[in-house]
C-alpha cells in the first residue's frame, strides 16, 4: 500500500520540478529513477469489480514475470498493474546483467511477457517510451496508462500497445485529458524548433488557416511557395501526412497546446 501510495503522488506532481520529498521516500524503496526506465500499465479488460480482482491475480502476474527474467518493480491499482523496468541503453535489465550483454530491446521482451501474461488473465498493456530520471518517470506513468487506453480499442495488436509505435493522432487524441499531454507535445514539436525557429509558427499558422498556403502566407508576411516547402519540410520531420483530417486534428491540438 505504501508503494501504490507514492506512485499516486508521483502522478499528480509537476514533472519540471518533482518534490525532494518524493525522491527520498522513492530512494527509501530503493527504486532507481536515475537510471532509464520503461513503466507498463496492465488494465484488466473486465473493469466490473477489477479492484476486488486485482490481488488475487497479483501472484499470477509475478510468475508470469518472473519467466520473462527482466528485473521489475510492480504496484496494485484499481484497474490491474503498473510495472517498471530499469534497463541498460533500450535493454532490460535483468537480476544479473551487464552493458554489455546482449539482450534484445526492452520494447521486444516485453511484448513477449504481455502476450504470456495474456494467455491466464484478460489485460491490455501500454508501454511507455525509455525515459531518465524523476521527471521522466511522472511523464512515463501517464503515457503507460494512456496507451493502455488506447491499447484497450486495439484487438488486432492483441490488446498490447507500445507508445513509440502509435501514430502521432493517436497518441496526441489519447493524451488531451492527461497530465502529461503539454508535457508530451513538447517531445513531439521539438523536432520542429531544432531544425528552424519558424517551422512551428508555420505550422500553426497553416492549421489556423484551414491549410489554406496563401492566407498562411499572408498571415505570416512571407511567399506562397516559401509556406509550402515549409509545410513540405514539416510533414518529413514530423512523419506526418497533412492531408489526412486526423494528422492535422491532432497537431492543431497540439501546437494549440503549446502555446
Amino acid at each position: 500500500m505504501r508503494e501504490r501510495a507514492l506512485i499516486e503522488e508521483f502522478k499528480v506532481t509537476d514533472p519540471v520540478r518533482v518534490r525532494p520529498d518524493l525522491l527520498q521516500k522513492a530512494a527509501e524503496e530503493g527504486w532507481n529513477l536515475a537510471a532509464d526506465h520503461c513503466v507498463v500499465k496492465a488494465n484488466l479488460q473486465t473493469r466490473e469489480r477489477a479492484a476486488e480482482t486485482v490481488p488475487s491475480l497479483t501472484q499470477a502476474v509475478r510468475s508470469e514475470m518472473d519467466r520473462s527474467g527482466i528485473h521489475y518493480n510492480l504496484v496494485e491499482q484499481d484497474t490491474g498493474w503498473l510495472l517498471w523496468f530499469n534497463t541498460v541503453g533500450k535493454r532490460p535489465m535483468a537480476s544479473q546483467d551487464s552493458v554489455g550483454a546482449d539482450r534484445p530491446p526492452a520494447t521486444t521482451l516485453l511484448r513477449k511477457a504481455a502476450k504470456v501474461i495474456r494467455r491466464s488473465i484478460p489485460v491490455c498493456l501500454g508501454i511507455s517510451t525509455v525515459r531518465s530520471g524523476a521527471d521522466g518517470f511522472v511523464i512515463s506513468l501517464h503515457e503507460a496508462e494512456d496507451t493502455a487506453k488506447v491499447a484497450a480499442t486495439r484487438p488486432q495488436s492483441g490488446y498490447v500497445m507500445a507508445a513509440d509505435n502509435l501514430s502521432t493522432e493517436q497518441l496526441l487524441l489519447a493524451w488531451t485529458s492527461a497530465d502529461s499531454f503539454t508535457h508530451t507535445v513538447d517531445e513531439l514539436l521539438e523536432p520542429l524548433d531544432r531544425a528552424a525557429s519558424t517551422l512551428r509558427p508555420t505550422l500553426r499558422a497553416y492549421l489556423d488557416a484551414e491549410s489554406s498556403l496563401s492566407e498562411t502566407a499572408a498571415l505570416l508576411g512571407v511567399h506562397r511557395n516559401t509556406v509550402r516547402d515549409r509545410i513540405h519540410r514539416i510533414e518529413a520531420i514530423l512523419g506526418v501526412d497533412l492531408h489526412q483530417p486526423d494528422a492535422r486534428l491532432a497537431l492543431h491540438l497540439a501546437v494549440r497546446a503549446a502555446g
